[in-house]
């Protein structure tokens, strides 16, 4: 899948999940938007984290291995910055 699929499908999902909230709930356009943005300002905010696989007895897959970096996705989001 190419980026600009990527970014149209996952801008599809995200439309559809407000509008059944705005539906569905009594959050209004402005309350639904501030939680959204809450929302994506958390997930940036989280640490990576990342899972290392390894062999286990007999050459089969083990379970994998958690790798949890300081990093965050993303250390400034510019918010005002327009996405495609």
């Amino acid at each position: 899948m190419s980026q600009n699929e990527a970014k149209k499908q996952f801008r599809s999902v995200i439309r559809s999940d407000l509008n059944r909230w705005w539906e569905e709930s009594n959050l209004d356009a402005e309350e639904l938007a501030k939680v959204a943005l809450k929302a994506i300002e958390d997930w940036l905010d989280e640490e990576i984290v990342g899972f290392e696989g390894g062999k286990g007895r007999g050459g089969r897959s083990a379970s994998p291995h958690p790798i949890i970096s300081n990093e965050k996705k993303f250390r400034k989001w510019p918010i005002a910055q327009k996405c495609d």
